[in-house]
């Protein structure tokens, strides 16, 4: 007996074994999203900005346990413009290796490999006050489209949203 997969499953399993940096590539190309969350024409942008910032994403996947593979860019479109400009100022530091960008209660999150390099202190000032510039930017900013928006609680999850985006939301929620 035969069996036969689904398009989407298929098109997994041929991304499995991809780069982030191929797989973005492939689905910038074809319209295809992905789980890595902003679109692939924006994940693209940014590897390619920021080739060492997100060196992970040239590495073949030898396991799925890669967090960078997994989950690199785990927010929406709306903070690209904020993770572009906090990329900017991230890659003035050789050293740094940036494995996820995430969403957590409403706030920019970036999660770091550790680096066996020694610390500038300085280095380490203008990383930290970059960081808290872009959380804090986050927390005011619709992370579906970009523009002003309010953090919104509704039973555990808390995210920040604009009118439009709210009202949108509830209206795909509605039965």
């Amino acid at each position: 007996m035969s069996m036969s997969l689904s398009p989407m499953l298929r098109e997994e399993l041929a991304l499995r074994g991809k780069t982030v940096h191929e797989r973005a590539k492939l689905m910038a190309a074809s319209g295809v999203c992905d789980r890595l969350g902003i679109s692939p024409a924006h994940v693209l942008a940014l590897l390619e900005r920021y080739p060492v910032l997100y060196r992970e994403a040239w590495v073949k996947p030898t396991n799925r346990t890669s967090r960078f593979a997994q989950d690199g860019f785990d927010i929406g479109d709306g903070w690209f413009s904020i993770v572009d400009r906090l990329s900017a100022k991230l890659s003035a530091d050789p050293n740094l290796h940036v494995w996820q960008f995430k969403e957590k209660m409403g706030r920019l999150t970036v999660y770091f490999c550790d680096s066996d390099e020694t610390a500038d202190p300085v280095l380490d000032a203008t990383t930290d006050a970059a960081l808290d510039e872009a959380a804090d930017e986050s927390m005011r900013t619709c992370e579906v489209c970009g523009q002003p928006g309010i953090r919104d609680k509704r039973r555990h999850w808390v995210s920040v949203r604009c009118k439009p985006c709210l009202q949108t939301e509830d209206e795909t929620r509605k039965p």
